[in-house]
């Protein structure tokens, strides 16, 4: 598939799935966080974005509709309407994370490529963590200083983080905020369609030998609604595709 035209210097696909009550604020931050970088970009944009910051804008969001069955479609059409940099990818039926990731940065037309949840637990600003280190590396890595989310969601998180281990040799405490150079996609595809997508894509990378930074964060408390994620069915759909993959195509 060929890559698209560069545009932007960052895309940051927002993945939204019944995320009605949060999107507005999420995006809503993206635009302020793109017009601060416009007014104040020093000591923010890493030096290697001197080259083309004066012929490209600064960024771009993707929000994807994962399939929402609440006003999430209507909320996301309305901010496509309000901003010009917003685009929409509507997926009809719930896909999973994974191929929310994939259709995002697919249609990515920026130089890096990052995620934010639609929930705003992480915000734009917390990007500018990882940015500078892209003076360093292709791929910037998050992990979190703490999450406090409770005992159930950090029993389950210890079980699976072991088998991570054990399938892929591996750290597996990387979070979803990434940033990444959006060429390495296309060398590096996600197959994955769950959240184990956001670890996948490190790992391949970092198994190709890219040059990668991590940096710590922190993750706020949801603004309304309740996670997708920390349920245990979806917990078995994602170690049995993990398994899938290791065996399979991993290479």
């Amino acid at each position: 598939m060929m890559e698209a035209k560069e545009q932007y210097l960052v895309s940051i696909v927002v993945l939204a799935y019944n995320e009605e009550h949060n999107l507005s604020t999420q995006v809503e931050a993206c635009a302020e966080w793109f017009r601060s970088l416009e007014d104040h970009p020093q000591g923010v944009w890493p030096a290697v974005f001197d080259s083309f910051a004066e012929t490209h804008a600064v960024g771009e969001v993707l929000i994807v509709d994962d399939g929402s069955t609440d006003g999430t479609s209507r909320v996301a059409r309305e901010l496509s309407a309000a901003y010009p940099f917003v685009r929409v990818i509507r997926h009809h039926t719930n896909l999973g994370m994974g191929a929310a990731v994939r259709s995002g940065y697919g249609a990515a037309r920026g130089r890096y490529v990052t995620q934010l949840p639609a929930d705003c637990q992480i915000l734009p600003t917390t990007l500018e963590r990882l940015l500078p280190e892209l003076e360093k590396a292709d791929l910037v890595l998050s992990v979190y200083k703490e999450r406090g989310d409770g005992v159930k969601r950090a029993l389950m998180s210890r079980g699976f983080q072991f088998l991570v281990r054990a399938l892929y040799g591996h750290e597996p405490k990387y979070t979803g905020t990434m940033i990444l150079r959006r060429s390495l996609l296309s060398e590096h595809p996600i197959r994955s369609r769950t959240f184990f997508a956001n670890l996948e894509l490190p790992f391949r990378l970092i198994d190709s030998q890219v040059s990668f930074r991590v940096v710590q964060i922190e993750a706020l408390p949801r603004r309304s609604g309740a996670s997708k994620v920390a349920n245990p069915m979806r917990i078995i759909e994602v170690v049995s595709e993990m398994i899938h993959i290791r065996l399979g195509d991993w290479r």
